[in-house]
């Protein structure tokens, strides 16, 4: 079971602070939205919380400082899917998502069977099995978002950090992620996501002119599929209303 907990953590981009003294504890189980309009510092501060940006503070993983950790550790410990990625070889689909596994394998070994297994379930769990032969290279936007999605599944890692995981994808499918991100919690995974269209699902707008920082929200209720149609704010990217 993972923890990550950050101290008085603060971090500068080009002069201004975008990241203020957050000082909080994240558990296994929980669904975690860092929620904020665009350029509040969303995901300068889930990058923060990984060790990818430098910065002010300490941010621990199991009670250890997540900076000395060696990057295939931590890779077995937490898996990040950072937005608007793209695949720039012409691989497999199938060989795209068993780049996840590579955290679990020793050099110029090949995968096991169990490997193969988790590289399966996660094609399975974003509706991408029957792309498995495809380049993707080729991909639509929504497709290669959810095969990037899957390469991260394939981790099983102890936590999730995702950056924008709905954005670009077509309705029934960004209601399946957000089901499949609250299922990866309830399974005792710790799952982080930055998300600006929570706001209209959390009746947040009225604070959209003045919050000028990320927050840290519960989103378990808010991804449960009724929420995300109900609310809509998943399928539109218009914005708050």
């Amino acid at each position: 079971m993972v923890t990550i907990a950050a101290e008085s953590l603060s971090v500068e981009l080009g002069g201004v602070r975008v990241v203020a003294g957050v000082t909080t504890t994240l558990a296994a189980g929980a669904l975690i939205g860092v929620i904020g309009p665009n350029g509040a510092g969303k995901s300068t501060l889930a990058r923060a919380l990984l060790g990818l940006v430098r910065g002010e503070g300490a941010v621990m993983l199991d009670g250890r400082p997540i900076a000395g950790m060696a990057p295939a550790a931590l890779a077995r410990s937490i898996a990040y899917l950072p937005q608007g990625q793209t695949v720039h070889w012409p691989l497999s689909v199938e060989r795209v998502v068993a780049l996840g596994r590579l955290p679990h394998l020793a050099p110029f070994s090949r995968l096991t069977p169990a490997d193969q297994a988790a590289i399966d379930a996660a094609m399975a769990r974003v509706d991408v099995t029957d792309l498995r032969h495809r380049d993707a290279t080729t991909l639509s936007g929504g497709e290669r978002a959810r095969v990037l999605l899957a390469r991260a599944l394939a981790q099983r890692a102890s936590a999730l950090v995702v950056d924008e995981p709905l954005a670009a994808l077509d309705p029934r499918h960004r209601i399946e992620v957000a089901a499949l991100l609250r299922a990866e919690a309830d399974a005792g995974t710790l799952v982080i996501v930055t998300e600006w269209n929570a706001f209209r699902a959390l009746d947040l707008a009225r604070l959209k002119a003045t919050m000028a920082a990320p927050v840290l929200v519960d989103l378990r209720n808010v991804y449960a599929p009724a929420e995300v149609e109900r609310h809509g704010f998943a399928y539109s990217g218009i914005g708050i209303a």
